[in-house]
């Protein structure tokens, strides 16, 4: 268990210098510095993630369709579209990091992996 709490910190330490990283940091600090921008890049945020977790349907379809029109204005700022991109970034590479132990560790998870969100 040492080498697995080693090298977890190993592998926190290169997400940390990663560019991903510190170009998320980077854009993080620009938008704390307007609370009223970071409170609603936090709306904006949460009612995404709440629709990328729904059923999807015509009704979740049309939420989505909406959502994105409300917002067409807000993320076009350039300082938003920075911080969603970088966020994305970072957000992927993490992703992928939980793919390949997942496929590595054979978990054996495939009667349910079709409700896994990837």
């Amino acid at each position: 268990m040492e080498n697995v709490a080693a090298r977890t910190q190993e592998l926190v330490a290169a997400i940390r210098g990663s560019r991903a990283y510190t170009d998320f940091e980077a854009v993080k600090r620009k938008i704390n510095e307007n609370p009223e921008l970071r409170t609603k890049l936090n709306q904006f945020r949460k009612k995404n993630y709440e629709l990328q977790n729904e059923k999807s349907g015509s009704d979740w379809y049309e939420a989505v369709n909406d959502f994105e029109k409300e917002n067409e204005a807000f993320r076009k700022d350039p300082l938003v579209r920075e911080f969603l991109s970088n966020e994305l970034e970072l957000c992927r590479m993490i992703q992928r990091i939980n793919q390949a132990i997942v496929e590595t560790i054979q978990l054996e998870i495939q009667e349910f992996a079709d409700v896994i969100d990837w």
